[in-house]
């Protein structure tokens, strides 16, 4: 009896584990997700279409590996799901891009809260990358060069992502012609 209570209780801690991994993919990949859609909806409102259509295509080339690696993990013995169910619930909680591109165009964002968004956005990343991604990396890598090459992919995803920057200039909310603004049209 004592043996089959320890196993139990052995079981249980396992589980628990299994849950918190599911948990912290699909909850961070949701966060993730909404905050993209904060970033294109910013890019589509106040940067004009065509800088809302590049910063669309770097997210979905950014998001196909990062949405693949979920599903590993999801899959793996540590998320311990079926390949049907880990699509289904990874596919959901991807669908907040939407939810984040519809909030930041269907409200008046003035500069200010879009400066949050953005600091808030880059904090996740920066959460993630240093608590979660490189610390994995170099508990399962011993080698100093495969160390190294995992640093050079990381930087060669940050230069991605910042190409985007280059050729736009700052994009901000104009009182003069922006219509949400409640002093339009009143040219002061």
């Amino acid at each position: 009896a004592k043996e089959d209570k320890e196993g139990a209780v052995a079981l249980v801690a396992e589980m628990r584990g299994v849950h918190r991994v599911r948990s912290a993919v699909l909850l961070g990949d949701l966060m993730h997700n909404l905050v993209y859609g904060f970033f294109i909806g910013i890019a589509f409102r106040y940067c004009g279409t065509s800088f809302g259509w590049s910063m669309t295509g770097m997210t979905i080339v950014h998001e196909i590996a990062q949405e693949a690696a979920d599903f590993v993990v999801l899959t793996g013995p540590k998320g311990r799901l079926p390949p049907g169910l880990a699509l289904a619930l990874n596919f959901s909680s991807g669908l907040s891009v939407l939810l984040g591109g519809i909030i930041t165009l269907a409200t008046s964002v003035d500069n200010a809260s879009i400066g949050m968004l953005l600091a808030f956005g880059g904090g996740v990343y920066l959460h993630v990358a240093c608590t979660e991604a490189m610390p994995t990396v170099y508990a399962n890598t011993a080698k100093v060069a495969d160390r190294f090459l995992c640093l050079l992919l990381f930087i060669t995803g940050a230069v991605l992502i910042s190409l985007v920057l280059l050729d736009h200039e700052h994009c901000a909310i104009d009182p003069v012609t922006d219509p949400n603004d409640p002093h339009f049209g009143h040219n002061h």
